[in-house]
């Protein structure tokens, strides 16, 4: 990863502040709000804390600002998500 993306970390801070919420990473990361909970239990998405499961999970803008410059990462989020939509898939047909 990227020592510190200052430009994309800059903008992010400015407009989320130093922490997001999932509503706030679905759009930054452009992933729908199943998937980003589908990273999280897959520890791709790191968490602030450590959450309940039923709480609001909370993740540092730095960590966002970037996995979203990371190709290798963004490349294995999709595959994931792709992976369980296509599995969901077979089993409704």
């Amino acid at each position: 990863m990227n020592e510190h993306p200052p430009l994309v970390f800059a903008y992010l801070c400015v407009e989320y502040g130093a922490k997001m919420n999932v509503e706030q990473v679905q759009v930054v990361l452009r992933f729908c709000k199943n998937d980003v909970k589908r990273l999280v239990a897959a520890k791709m998405l790191p968490t602030l804390g450590k959450p309940k499961h039923n709480s609001v999970k909370w993740f540092a803008t730095i960590t966002i600002a970037e996995l979203a410059q990371d190709s290798d990462w963004l490349s294995k989020a999709v595959k994931l998500c792709q992976t369980y939509n296509n599995k969901r898939t077979e089993n409704c047909a």
